[in-house]
């Protein structure tokens, strides 16, 4: 429905409720990070995934999307 300030919100209140990085949270990072990049936020949608990225780069398809934003640079 493309409600992305709200999907915003409840990504950034469900992750400060998660205290370790597990693979929930993980979850919630990368939606959080997929919401922001449909929102053209490249910079704030790439601190998302570089966080899953230290943690895991195997993760999703979160290595090439970091990858991608730093050989644009």
């Amino acid at each position: 429905k493309k409600m992305y300030p709200m999907a915003v919100n409840m990504f950034q209140e469900a992750i400060k409720e998660k205290q370790i990085f597990d693979e929930d949270k993980k979850e919630l990072v990368y939606n959080l990070g997929t919401v922001l990049e449909a929102m053209e936020k490249k910079k704030e949608s790439i601190e998302q995934f570089e966080q899953i990225y230290a943690v895991d780069i195997g993760y999703k398809d979160v290595a090439a999307k970091v990858d991608k934003f730093y050989s644009e640079q």
